[in-house]
C-alpha cells in the first residue's frame, strides 16, 4: 500500500476486508512515518504535506475504512508514536505547517516529522475515545534508534539525543 495515495489505502482496505471475510481481525498495527521529502512538483489539488499523509491521514483513513470489522473484532489498534513530539512548542503551528507547499527546510525536516507525528497522537488520543468499548487503541514510542539505518541520504539520527537507544536496547523495547 502506497500511504501518499490515499486511492491506494481505499484499494488495500477493500482487499483486507475481502480477504479476511468473516474471520477477526486482532490486531492492526500502524508503524510507517517519514520525514518531509515532498514531491516536487506537488500533486496538484494536494492540500496537505507528504509526510502529514502518511504519519497521521492515511492511518486514520484506514481505521476509518476499517472500522466496522474492526469494532465487530475488538481489535487492538496499535499507533507507534514518536518521542519527537517532545520537539512541538507550540501546537497552534502545526495547521500551517501541514498544508501542502509550506516547504520545508533540510533542516526543519524533524521539526516537521515531530508535528505530524503529534497530530497522528491526538487522532489516536480521538479514536481511542471514538471507540472505547469497541477496540483499544494504544500508541507506543519504541524509542530513537541511530543504529537502525532508518535514516538516508543526508539525515542521521542524533547518538547524544535523550531518547536515544541502542539497536539492542531497542529491540528489548
Amino acid at each position: 500500500m502506497d500511504l501518499l495515495e490515499l486511492h491506494s489505502v481505499q484499494s488495500f482496505a477493500s482487499s483486507t476486508l475481502q480477504a479476511l471475510g468473516d474471520s477477526k481481525l486482532d490486531y492492526l498495527l500502524l508503524n510507517a512515518g517519514m520525514l518531509g521529502n515532498e514531491r516536487e512538483p506537488p500533486v496538484k489539488g494536494a492540500r496537505y504535506t507528504d509526510a502529514f499523509i502518511v504519519n497521521h491521514l492515511a492511518h486514520h483513513y484506514l481505521v476509518h475504512l476499517l472500522r466496522q470489522k474492526l469494532v465487530a473484532s475488538g481489535t487492538r489498534i496499535v499507533f507507534v508514536s514518536s518521542g519527537a513530539i517532545r520537539q512541538v512548542e507550540d501546537a497552534s503551528e502545526i495547521e500551517e505547517a501541514i498544508k501542502a507547499g509550506s516547504k520545508t527546510s533540510t533542516t526543519e525536516q524533524w521539526k516537521h516529522y515531530a508535528q505530524t507525528k503529534f497530530a497522528a497522537l491526538i487522532g489516536a488520543l480521538w479514536l481511542r475515545r471514538e471507540l472505547a468499548g469497541s477496540c483499544e487503541v494504544v500508541a507506543v514510542s519504541p524509542g530513537l534508534i541511530p543504529g537502525s539505518g532508518l535514516a538516508k541520504g543526508d539525515l542521521s539520527l542524533p547518538t547524544d539525543h535523550p531518547d536515544a537507544k541502542s539497536v539492542e536496547e531497542g529491540e528489548l523495547s
